[in-house]
């Protein structure tokens, strides 16, 4: 509408003078047709950059909240996660030690998820306290409530002209249920074939109107249940290795510093240790320069989770208030808790120490490889 009311007004602007003009010169005789004259396009943009007459579409993705539901995603970032174009790995609540632990994002065509537009409404959303890989800022996507989720449109390709340098990927716009009628529950459980890693989710939502008030409200619960590499009898132990079986894995081991080379605990003192990781620890030797005798167990990698515990809490509270059928007031609280648990097998723990007997430097150590 902009566009059109200003090229109008310049319109009108270039051809008053020629009003003008057709007032002073004498009118042309009846039967002889006025003269046209070809006027230059006038474009209006919203920048400096001059925009192309002719513009090809931009591919826009939707997913709606049947197609989440019939798809069974527990999350915004795993459905966001099943598009071919969000392509890019990032850091996620499946690794720890990261600058942004817990929080979820999306990397479209791998670029860096700071390209990544996200908008929730519409509108910004603020960016994740912590920078993300100690550099840049992201927006987490981990507290959006999925039940309350109207749509998700994914606006792929570079956008940065019009949205500015964080849309060189794509824009994506998260739009939520801001009007509830009545009230809606909704419990959703589930589980792998495979085994482990079962789910559970609670959703509540609720809304009201008062005259020119409208009054939304939602709360989620989800927890999610580890899915345990010993859940898998293809990756439970190193000799599911496709290059045969394997050394096991080091569970205790004492070693020399020099010269370098392991201390033969002996069979007895592995023994005890036996019921370790169901049942596998045994006396193992490694032949290997600085290597030898030990306890250790194939199975032990089986500790390792494939997928986090999880436990989440979102709530969300919509105002809108009508002035008009043109304007409204709004506000959009949204609060969030998460506590995913990470476990990336057996500990690892070590202790140097002199030997008074031998008087050499020795090291114990309990190892997860």
């Amino acid at each position: 509408m902009k566009r059109t009311l200003l090229s109008l007004l310049v319109s009108s602007v270039l051809m008053s003078p020629l009003a003008a003009q057709a007032q002073a010169t004498p009118p042309e005789e009846k039967g002889t047709e006025p003269a046209t004259r070809q006027l230059d396009a006038v474009n209006v943009t919203g920048s400096l950059i001059p925009r192309a007459q002719i513009e090809g579409p931009s591919p826009v993705t939707t997913i709606t909240a049947e197609e989440i539901e019939a798809q069974g995603f527990t999350t915004v970032f795993d459905a966001l996660r099943s598009l071919p174009v969000a392509n890019g790995s990032v850091q996620d609540s499946q690794g720890t030690g990261f600058y942004t632990p817990g929080a979820k994002t999306v990397s479209l065509f791998g670029l860096d998820p700071s390209y990544t537009l996200t908008l929730l409404n519409g509108r910004p959303l603020n960016s994740y306290p912590l920078a993300y890989n100690g550099n840049t800022s992201i927006v987490d996507i981990a507290n959006i409530p999925l039940g309350m989720v109207e749509r998700i449109d994914v606006l792929t390709g570079g956008q940065s002209s019009v949205y500015g340098s964080s849309a060189v990927a794509g824009v994506i716009n998260i739009v939520l249920k801001d009007k509830v009628e009545g009230a809606h529950f909704r419990y959703r459980a589930g589980g792998y074939s495979d085994g482990g890693g079962s789910s559970q989710r609670f959703i509540f939502s609720n809304g009201h109107t008062f005259g020119n008030l409208d009054l939304s409200y939602g709360l989620e619960y989800t927890k999610q249940k580890p899915i345990f590499a010993s859940d898998r009898s293809y990756i439970d132990s190193v000799n599911d290795s496709p290059t045969g079986p394997q050394d096991p894995s080091r569970t205790f081991l004492r070693m020399q510093m020099s010269p370098n080379g392991y201390i033969d605990p002996g069979q007895a003192t592995c023994e005890p240790l036996s019921y370790l990781f169901g049942g596998s620890t045994s006396y193992a030797h490694r032949n290997a320069a600085g290597t030898g005798y030990y306890c250790g167990s194939p199975n032990n990698v089986g500790t390792a989770t494939l997928y986090n515990k999880s436990e989440d809490v979102n709530a969300t509270t919509f105002l809108r208030y009508h002035l008009s059928e043109t304007t409204e007031l709004y506000s959009d609280i949204l609060f969030s808790y998460g506590r995913p648990t990470y476990s990336g097998g057996s500990p690892f723990w070590n202790k140097t120490f002199y030997n008074q007997t031998s008087q050499l430097r020795a090291v114990a150590a309990h190892l997860c490889a």
